[in-house]
């Protein structure tokens, strides 16, 4: 007997007998968890699609009854009929004044081995999900947007007989807006954080939003706004373009314009021998003469290096296309033709084309430097320069007379480091402008299209698009300038922006941006006919003197910081609504957030 408790011999097989339960169960435990784990996966697509069936069904009926029952249909479709479902509207979620529908979905979970340790009956497993319901917007897009924070003075005013129609968008400014004139018509008519105030005229609109006051005199306006509609609150409204990478590239461009290419980075192999060409009536200058015209020159293709260009009046000078035709000092056009054919121009120290005369360079190349006064290009009351498809680059400002006209043709992107000063017709083909000074025009010359002498017409089509009666035109063409933007005198405008973008070039929308604090002014019985965007965030903006700025059944925004219409001035616009990008609130969408 007392060799017993000597005895070893099985004290292992008691040891792995009594502690099997334990290991069967903590398997077992491990095998129901991980039957949690795979439950709670799949609990989770079906709570992500039964938060999106609810958020679809209460877009299209927001009454909360509906949401839960939508839910509960999508989980049991998806065979957890045995499952609790919630479903639950959710206010201020992810952002203030954003909802969001909530779902829940739980399912128990039976403990299967995991009794065998003492753990009954089952455990639940939930998963919950968001899906946003993004409401339509409160009010319309702004067509008209004045960003100025100055509280001490209207952003928006209407004086002396104007109005601004704009029935498919809304009308807004950070700060207030006041009508003491004819008549404001919008969508809505939105005040961030001022008043609305009316001494005269109508305000029409579907809405009107104000964090200020609603300020009217006594028989003095009419407000076609239902007294329900009229909300003392504020809006927060944001300036569309701020962040605009695009844009903001294309703006730093102004600090780096190209320059005119010397002689020799050209590769020319004469230029230590510039000639001076003399154009005249003398038999003996050397030069070759067109075939039976003693007053024309028909000069064959090649390179030419000009030390000084002279032509006398009533002379025509032709060279034939492919030619590189580099100047070297100021090209003085005084007589009847110039034609450079389907060539490349470069003419160091500027070009100024006189009254009666003509030159003509078809397609490609243009660069031209300054003269003495800054000045790259001159053209003279009745003078006419036109130009092909190429890019043109300006070391210098660009400045037409009254009768004058100019065309720059289709290039991606064509660089003015000066003023464009025009009082003549110009014509703009597709591309991106981008000029380091003022753009003013206040033309008073014929209407497009016009026919050179050589019988070829311009500006009758931009792109497919009526130009016809305009004495300023462009088409698919986005300007990105350094200084104010001017209409004056009786500048008849035709201006539309790109519908995309391209990289270098156009940018979608954007018809004009300058960064300028310097007032822009239209006015002086101007007509502006714009579609797209014009972008002056810290100019302000006057139409004056019987300006009439609108559109052609196109979309028109113009975003400023104070927008002031004086004198018999009217603006208008068919836009219902601005690209998503820049500020539209959209139609309102259903996604998951959590």
């Amino acid at each position: 007997m007392r060799k017993i408790p000597r005895d070893c011999t099985a004290n292992v097989a008691i040891i792995a007998a009594l502690g099997l339960p334990a290991i069967i169960g903590s398997a077992g435990l491990a095998l129901d968890l991980n039957r949690g784990y795979e439950q709670r996966m799949f609990n989770q697509r079906v709570a992500d699609m039964g938060a999106l069936a609810a958020a679809m069904a209460y877009k299209a009926n927001p009454q909360t009854t509906l949401l839960t029952p939508s839910a509960r249909d999508i989980v049991i479709a998806n065979g957890l009929a045995d499952a609790t479902v919630t479903a639950s509207l959710i206010e201020d979620y992810p952002s203030s004044g954003d909802q969001a529908v909530k779902v829940v979905v739980t399912k128990p979970v039976p403990f299967t081995l995991g009794n065998i340790i003492g753990f009954s009956g089952s455990y639940s497993i939930s998963a919950e999900s968001y899906a946003s319901v993004t409401a339509e917007a409160p009010y319309a897009t702004p067509c008209f947007l004045a960003i100025s924070n100055d509280s001490g003075q209207s952003a928006i005013k209407l004086t002396g007989g104007t109005s601004i129609v704009a029935p498919g968008c809304a009308v807004a400014a950070f700060q207030k807006i006041e009508n003491d004139s004819t008549l404001i018509r919008a969508h809505d008519i939105v005040s961030g954080y001022g008043d609305i105030s009316l001494t005269w005229g109508t305000l029409e609109a579907e809405s009107l939003r104000f964090g200020g006051s609603l300020d009217r005199q006594p028989y003095s306006g009419t407000i076609n706004v239902d007294e329900n509609k009229r909300f003392n609150q504020t809006t927060d409204l944001n300036d569309p373009w701020a962040a605009d990478a695009t844009l903001l590239d294309a703006e730093a461009e102004l600090d780096s314009m190209p320059g005119i290419p010397s002689c020799s980075s050209l590769g020319f192999a004469s230029c230590g021998s510039a000639q001076t060409y003399n154009f005249d009536y003398n038999a003996s200058n050397g030069l070759p003469r067109c075939s039976g015209d003693s007053s024309a020159y028909c000069m064959p293709a090649g390179n030419y290096v000009i030390d000084n260009f002279n032509i006398s009046g009533g002379i025509d000078v032709h060279f034939a296309s492919g030619s590189n035709i580099y100047i070297n000092n100021t090209l003085y056009h005084g007589g009847d033709l110039i034609d450079f054919g389907d060539s490349n121009v470069y003419m160091s120290h500027g070009l100024s084309v006189g009254g009666g005369s003509e030159m003509i360079i078809g397609d490609g190349d243009v660069m031209i430097g300054a003269d003495s006064s800054d000045r790259a290009v001159y053209v003279g009351g009745g003078a006419r320069f036109f130009m092909g498809n190429g890019e043109f680059i300006a070391d210098g400002t660009v400045q037409s007379d009254g009768g004058s006209a100019i065309t720059f043709g289709k290039y991606a992107n064509n660089y003015i480091d000066g003023d464009l000063l025009l009082s003549g017709s110009a014509l703009f083909g597709s591309g991106r402008y981008t000029i380091d000074g003022n753009f003013e025009n206040g033309s008073g010359s014929d209407p497009w299209p016009l026919t050179d002498l050589k019988g070829k017409t311009y500006g009758q089509t931009l792109e497919g698009e009526s130009v016809s009666g305009y004495r300023m035109a462009g088409v698919d063409v986005s300007f990105v300038i350094s200084g104010a933007f001017d209409l004056n005198g009786s500048a008849n405008t035709k201006l539309v922006a790109p519908a995309r973008s391209v990289a270098g070039a156009q940018i979608a929308d954007l018809l004009l941006f300058s960064r300028t604090a310097q007032n822009t002014v239209w006015g002086g019985g101007s007509n502006n006919n714009f579609a797209g965007v014009i972008y002056l965030p810290e100019s302000e903006v006057t139409m004056t003197g019987g300006n009439n700025t609108t559109n052609s059944g196109q979309c028109f925004s113009l975003v400023a910081a104070r927008i002031l219409l004086s004198g018999g001035a009217a603006s208008g616009t068919a836009c219902k609504s601005m690209e998503a990008a820049k500020g539209s609130s959209g139609s309102g969408e259903v996604r998951l957030i959590g």
